[in-house]
C-alpha cells in the first residue's frame, strides 16, 4: 500500500477491477459524479497506474496538463 499524506491509496494491478481510487476521490481535479476515470488533469483519462496508486500524483507526472493531486475541502 501507498501512503499519500496519510491516506491509504490502492496499489493493485487490476485498473478496470478498480471502481475506486481514494488518491483521486480526494482530489479536488477529480467529479466522482461522473463515474469515470477521467479529471482535469486527464480528460482523457487517467493512466491505470495514477488510478491504482502505483504512482502518487502530488508531482507532476506525464501528460498531466501540469495540473498534480490537491486534496479536495
Amino acid at each position: 500500500m501507498i501512503i499519500l499524506k496519510n491516506e491509504c491509496i490502492f496499489d493493485g494491478d487490476e485498473y478496470l477491477g478498480f471502481y475506486f481510487s481514494s488518491q483521486c476521490y480526494n482530489c479536488e481535479h477529480y467529479n466522482p459524479a461522473q463515474m469515470t476515470h477521467i479529471c482535469k488533469a486527464y480528460p482523457n483519462g487517467i493512466p491505470p497506474e495514477v488510478w491504482t496508486g502505483k504512482v502518487t500524483h502530488d508531482n507532476p507526472y506525464k501528460q498531466d496538463n501540469n495540473i498534480v493531486y490537491k486534496k479536495s475541502l
